[in-house]
């Protein structure tokens, strides 16, 4: 005995007018149809609304807006150095955002920010909320959020980021970039001694890896400490040490920053016509790199002496 096969099919006019004729019946396909789309959304996608997510090239955008802001207040090796570490942190703040729960909301918020304003005075604070509610997460994970605060904080709040890098020297009692910037931070606050003792551990650590960049990066530092205590003898020596090196690596403008200390150094000592002749071998290489915030102020010291 064969079945009867009918015809099931039903024209899209028959359930307009099915549905015209029942509102009830209306408002439980909307029901059901919206909750078997919500099901779906989140076996797809974990529950999120992807668009939500930072774009990339907005990310990239604010990065390279945040490079110009640093690259007028540090040197170009050290504003690279922050930009590096930004972004890692930024990287790790995307992947957080990309779970569940409250920490994801917390991440892309600071994503958000970070895209509106790459310098919003916020961030700081964004950073400290992620890192204390990401504070059982991998150590390398924690050290990359203190730098990224670090390099935020960097420019307008320098008690925050000195917070920050010491965090990181606690962390990672070898990481010579936090070290310095620590000593960078307590110099500028006026703690010489607190910065004599950062910026000899980078030396030390310095000559035990046969760094030498940031060897020569800590004798010009310690020189600038010498020289704002008055021991301009003691200041000379480190110049000249980290000088010496700087040519040796063909860094130009760890050459540049070594001229610049020196014209300074003759210029505390009278000798105007040494200040001279140092602030202009500084100033052409700064803009033989392309550091024209550099060369405008080594020009204006320059016009200075004419005064």
């Amino acid at each position: 005995m064969a079945i009867e096969q009918r015809d099931l099919s039903v024209s899209f006019g028959d359930i307009i007018a099915l549905l015209e004729a029942h509102p009830v019946v209306t408002g439980l396909v909307v029901v059901v149809v919206g909750g078997l789309f919500k099901w779906m959304w989140t076996r797809v996608f974990g529950g999120k609304d992807r668009r939500s997510e930072s774009d990339p090239q907005a990310l990239t955008k604010a990065l390279h807006r945040y490079e110009e802001l640093i690259e007028t207040k540090d040197t170009l090796r050290e504003a690279e150095e922050k930009v590096k570490d930004l972004s890692a942190a930024l990287e790790l703040t995307q992947s957080i955002a990309r779970g569940g729960g409250e920490l994801a909301k917390e991440a892309q918020a600071l994503l958000d920010a970070f895209v509106a304003q790459p310098d919003d005075p916020t961030l700081a604070a964004r950073f400290d909320g992620l890192m204390q509610d990401y504070e059982n997460g991998p150590v390398n994970d924690l050290i990359a959020l203190a730098m990224g605060r670090g390099a935020v904080s960097f420019m307008n709040d320098p008690r925050g980021a000195l917070a920050a890098y010491t965090r990181v020297t606690q962390l990672n009692p070898d990481r010579k970039a936090a070290h310095n910037q620590c000593g960078n931070l307590h110099s500028r606050l006026g703690n010489l001694t607190a910065a004599q003792a950062a910026y000899d551990t980078v030396l030390t650590l310095a000559e035990a890896e046969k760094d030498d960049e940031f060897k020569a990066m800590a004798l010009g530092n310690l020189g600038n400490l010498a020289q704002t205590r008055g021991d301009l003898a003691a200041a000379e020596g480190y110049y000249a040490q980290s000088l010496t090196l700087e040519k040796e690596l063909g860094r130009k403008e760890g050459m540049a920053n070594q001229y610049g200390n020196l014209g300074g150094l003759e210029h505390a000592r009278g000798n105007m016509a040494g200040a001279r002749a140092f602030w202009g071998q500084a100033r052409d290489l700064f803009a033989e790199i392309g550091m024209p915030h550099m060369v405008e102020q080594l020009q204006g010291w320059i016009d200075s002496l004419d005064e």
